[in-house]
């Protein structure tokens, strides 16, 4: 099997001989974020919508870890579990650095039973993240007088958009008495 190469050196110092693999890194990286970058301001709004209808401030799902904290509220879940997402962030990105993943030269590796607890920690506050946020969204929906099968649509992953557009456009009517109510 073979080995897991880290960035090239080379490459991180701009000495590469071939500049067509830098220009198209390049451009590549570039088009990434201007497509993060669309998707964040399209999400920001559809979430704005939801949350004036469930009567939380608008300008609240356009700050970042805000808008994930009161989508968590909303859903009946603390806010708080919003760090057991960048936690598990934060650890894998931490084990990946120390694995010299992302190291000019490799000077960084942790011990293997270190990276292996790093992963484990990251993994659970990672599923423990998506089991609330799964768990909100449940509850947004049911708020909004939608059946439970239009979680579906969540869960495919190019069609959670979709999910998100269908709640945040059409005529449906905030009601905190369906579902775990809001915590305020």
């Amino acid at each position: 099997m073979e080995e897991i190469q880290p960035i090239s050196a080379d490459l991180l110092r701009g000495g590469v001989n071939n500049v067509g693999d830098v220009t198209g890194w390049s451009a590549f990286m570039s088009g990434l974020g201007v497509t993060c970058i669309i998707v964040y301001v399209v999400r920001a709004w559809l979430l704005s919508r939801i949350f004036k209808k469930a009567k939380v401030s608008r300008w609240k799902a356009w700050v970042p870890i805000v808008n994930e904290w009161n989508y968590l509220k909303i859903g009946g879940r603390s806010g708080g579990n919003v760090f057991f997402g960048i936690g598990g962030s934060l650890l894998l990105s931490i084990g990946m650095v120390s694995q010299g993943y992302f190291s000019i030269d490799k000077t960084l590796v942790m011990a293997p039973v270190l990276c292996i607890i790093t992963l484990v920690l990251a993994i659970t506050c990672l599923v423990i993240y998506a089991y609330k946020i799964i768990a909100s969204t449940w509850n947004i929906q049911k708020k909004l007088g939608k059946s439970g099968w239009f979680i579906i649509l969540f869960f495919i992953n190019l069609i959670a958009p979709l999910w998100l557009w269908i709640l945040a456009l059409d005529g449906s009517k905030w009601n905190d008495k369906k579902g775990i109510p809001s915590i305020k």
